[in-house]
């Protein structure tokens, strides 16, 4: 199934989260990629609203092998399947339960809301985000590394 923003505005909380995210100064903010990086936000609303399950990328394609990380992903606890604990932590594939997408969809707005970002930018994108918890915060997620 192919997200699109339809998805998340169908989420109760979508205002709330929409409202805290136009707060946040976003990498590329007043172009297309400004835009594309507040959607990369939403996109884990979305996941929430849809019940949970797997989120790949458009152009990723797994190539572990998937028994690895069956046992994990049937957990539900939420999961990145690329990056290294306490380093750095890439959303290009990632799983959890619908509560556990609501609240890691809440964990790196709150977290790129309230902190000043600390990149060359000065502004925040998802992965950056959820690389500062991966390395402030290392067990708010796992990573399967």
């Amino acid at each position: 199934r192919v997200l699109t923003l339809n998805d998340a505005k169908t989420h109760p909380k979508y205002k709330e989260f929409v409202d805290k995210l136009d707060e946040i100064p976003m990498i590329g903010d007043g172009t297309a990629t400004g835009k594309y990086n507040q959607l990369c936000f939403i996109r884990w609303l979305a996941m929430a609203a849809v019940k949970g399950g797997f989120m790949a990328d458009y152009d990723v394609f797994p190539i572990k092998d998937v028994s690895t990380i069956e046992p994990l992903a049937a957990s539900g606890e939420f999961t990145v399947y690329d990056g290294k604990k306490g380093m750095f932590a890439v959303p290009c594939l990632m799983s959890g339960s619908e509560d556990e997408w609501l609240r890691m969809s809440f964990a790196i707005l709150d977290y790129a809301h309230d902190t000043t970002p600390n990149n060359d930018y000065n502004a925040w994108s998802d992965m950056y985000s959820l690389t500062e918890i991966s390395r402030s915060k290392p067990n708010t997620f796992h990573i399967f590394d």
